[in-house]
């Protein structure tokens, strides 16, 4: 039934959710992923406007389309990581958008075509937003962000699971609350930087700092390249997930030549120049400025 009060408690959280991605703006200062920050702020909106418009008697039943619309909102911030590599990352958004209003088709059409009647999705977009919601959460799951995937993940199971396989359930008002308050945890652990991370040596920190930023995807690819183009391969250095591996355990820059230094420092620039600003990079380093050449080491689509 609608209520105003859900509409209050909708407001509530997605104001606490909005504050948390306002502030960990901060954190992609200088990165690609400025863009992805936004898009979660837009779901966040989506889902608490359509709660206050159904709590206020705008909207009716649990298969409205308006919730439909406004939960595969939530989809798009981890699409938009996706594709944020210079100099595509602001063309992509609009592919970001095109995916929202492409999930959001049959609602539309229910809105405009078929007034009153249930909505529902074919089994193959039932698939498919399945296949998104995993790849969203997937990508971060290996890195120190995968409390907020996770939650961010169920948020959305909660919100779309009347449209996933096997499930066909509606929550109701109760599971929208309950995906926007998992939306709200996955905003509030992300601002947090939840789970915290020990201190760690300069060049492990521009590598964890990076990898937990933009996931396995882009994280994979930069290893592989560092690997490729690394210095000193036949004396057992090369670069892990955890970080980079020395065969005496010691500092990176104990480990290299001034020239193997400088070569590393070159290499990683031009690799991460297209997803973050040398200002990113230096701060991490503890260095006033970082290499602006080209190199071969750039990231290849």
């Amino acid at each position: 039934e609608p209520s105003p009060t859900t509409g209050i408690c909708a407001a509530a959280t997605s104001a606490i959710a909005v504050a948390c991605w306002w502030w960990s703006r901060r954190m992609l200062a200088g990165t690609t992923l400025l863009a992805s920050c936004w898009w979660g702020i837009a779901a966040v909106v989506s889902v608490a406007a359509c709660e206050l418009i159904v709590g206020l008697g705008g909207a009716s039943g649990s298969n409205s389309p308006l919730r439909f619309v406004a939960a595969v909102a939530t989809f798009c911030p981890a699409m938009s990581v996706l594709g944020a590599r210079r100099p595509h990352h602001g063309a992509w958004q609009f592919i970001v958008l095109s995916l929202w209003f492409v999930l959001a088709l049959p609602a539309a059409e229910v809105f405009f075509l078929q007034r009153g009647q249930t909505l529902e999705i074919h089994a193959a977009r039932s698939w498919f937003l399945l296949g998104l919601l995993v790849v969203g959460v997937a990508n971060a799951l290996p890195t120190r962000c995968w409390l907020a995937a996770l939650l961010w993940g169920c948020g959305q199971a909660v919100l779309v699971g009347e449209y996933l396989p096997f499930v066909h359930r509606s929550l109701g008002t109760a599971g929208a609350l309950t995906g926007l308050a998992l939306l709200c945890g996955s905003a509030a652990a992300n601002c947090l930087g939840l789970p915290n991370r020990r201190n760690v040596d300069p060049w492990n920190r521009l590598w964890l700092d990076f990898r937990d930023l933009f996931g396995a995807l882009w994280g994979l690819r930069i290893l592989e390249r560092i690997n490729a183009t690394m210095p000193a391969p036949d004396r057992g250095w090369l670069l892990t997930w955890s970080g980079f591996h020395t065969p005496h355990h010691e500092r990176v820059e104990d480990s290299l030549s001034p020239d193997e230094l400088l070569a590393l420092r070159q290499n990683t620039f031009n690799l991460l120049r297209r997803f973050v600003s040398p200002e990113w990079i230096a701060t991490r380093l503890g260095e006033s400025a970082a290499p602006a050449t080209d190199s071969p080491g750039d990231v290849q689509r």
